[in-house]
């Protein structure tokens, strides 16, 4: 789509909000690939790790599964500042561009429900991660059972992958924390807009 008249502001607005449309599906499609990347990579070492009985190989869940976090949550923040842009910085300003503004008058009103997918990387990320700690002593050579409570500390790559679920939890609270302040800031600041017509009860539309 190219701008044939300069002096038309509004074929401007309509071009930028195509693009912003566009960034957003592609950054939703690079979440999805990614999760699937991620699950089909920790699958893999998972099980080569039980073939071998390695806990050298289990212990690399936890940064693949730290990365990918921190990967995919910079990309669901990037979807709702954008969608934040469209919904104030455009929408506002344009008629026939309602849908950011629709989509959140619709959750505050409960006329659809959503399972937000972020809060779904999040669970699986923090599974994998907290429990592969777990997963190393139980493939570890030693008996901890027939040792001292604390002999599990000697074992590097619990540490390691201790360390890292520690480091994690306050992570992955400040990146649901971010978000949940970014969604509360456009049910706020989004008002349904002048030019979508809500629908009544029995149909129709309501009076002005």
């Amino acid at each position: 789509m190219e701008i044939n008249d300069t002096r038309d502001s509004s074929e401007g607005v309509r071009l930028e909000y195509e693009l912003l449309r566009e960034q957003i599906a592609d950054a939703d499609k690079t979440c999805v690939t990614l999760l699937g990347a991620l699950v089909a990579g920790s699958a893999a070492l998972a099980t080569l790790s039980l073939e071998r009985g390695s806990a050298q190989v289990a212990w690399l869940l936890s940064p693949l599964w730290l990365v990918g976090h921190m990967y995919l949550a910079e990309k669901r923040s990037m979807i709702l500042k954008t969608a934040y842009y469209i919904g104030t910085r455009l929408e506002s300003t344009q008629l026939g561009l309602g849908w950011e503004r629709w989509h959140r008058q619709s959750i505050r009103e409960k006329e659809f429900y959503r399972y937000y997918p972020f809060y779904l990387e999040c669970g699986i990320a923090a599974v994998v991660i907290l429990l592969t700690p777990v997963f190393v002593l139980y493939l570890s050579p030693r008996n901890f059972l027939a040792e001292p409570w604390f002999s599990f500390l000697e074992e590097p790559w619990f540490i390691v992958s201790l360390v890292l679920a520690i480091l994690f939890i306050p992570l992955v609270i400040r990146s649901v924390k971010g978000w949940q302040h970014a969604a509360k800031l456009m049910a706020a600041d989004l008002k349904p807009s002048i030019d979508t017509p809500r629908t009544v009860e029995g149909g129709g539309t309501p009076k002005r």
